[in-house]
């Protein structure tokens, strides 16, 4: 049986994926079926936890969404600024290297990304400074979104901004320590759709 996937990992697939601030693409090689198997949703990490996802030192929530994405239980959606600002940190890069082979990672169009970036900007809908990251959200379809940020986080949770499914936040506001919260975000299945 297959776990849901949206149709936008499945692209993703079909079309390769592209391996971030070099642009270099790497064409996707594996059966359809295999990566629906192992793949259930999409999410995204703001740069302010990109340290507990990747760090060193991570607290066991950010260790447990680390190993969600690296054994292959998710994707992470990158593209537009959030790529540069990920790009920023080496631990991320590292991680990045070994992702684009596993399949664990997809990067969106710039242009695309950064056209709904205006749009959401110009509309005056957003309280947060990350226009940006709700832009890389409609267009990919990802609902799960890992930040500490308090007005990205209301943002996220907007009908208007983030629907069909509603968006998620998992955060280490409150707890760093791997909570049932925790746990069940990463274990929903129903946290992607189409791209828009």
């Amino acid at each position: 049986l297959f776990r849901m996937a949206c149709d936008s990992c499945l692209e993703s697939l079909d079309q390769g994926r592209r391996a971030g601030p070099g642009g270099l693409r790497r064409q996707g090689g594996a059966n359809p079926g295999e990566f629906c198997k192992s793949l259930s949703m999409c999410a995204i990490i703001d740069a302010n936890v990109v340290g507990e996802v990747f760090g060193q030192d991570r607290p066991e929530a950010g260790e447990r969404f680390f190993r969600w994405l690296n054994d292959g239980n998710g994707l992470l959606v990158t593209g537009g600024r959030l790529s540069r600002e990920l790009g920023q940190s080496q631990q991320y890069l590292e991680w990045f290297k070994q992702a684009i082979l596993k399949g664990v990672l997809r990067t969106e169009d710039e242009g695309s990304v950064r056209e709904r970036e205006n749009t959401i900007r110009n509309e005056g809908m957003c309280e947060s400074d990350d226009p940006h990251i709700l832009a890389l959200a409609q267009i990919s379809g990802a609902r799960l979104l890992y930040t500490n940020d308090r007005a990205l986080q209301r943002d996220f949770g907007k009908r208007d901004l983030i629907a069909d499914p509603r968006g998620k936040v998992y955060s280490t506001l409150r707890r760093n320590d791997y909570t049932e919260t925790h746990r069940r975000l990463l274990s929903n299945r129903t946290l992607c759709r189409s791209r828009r």
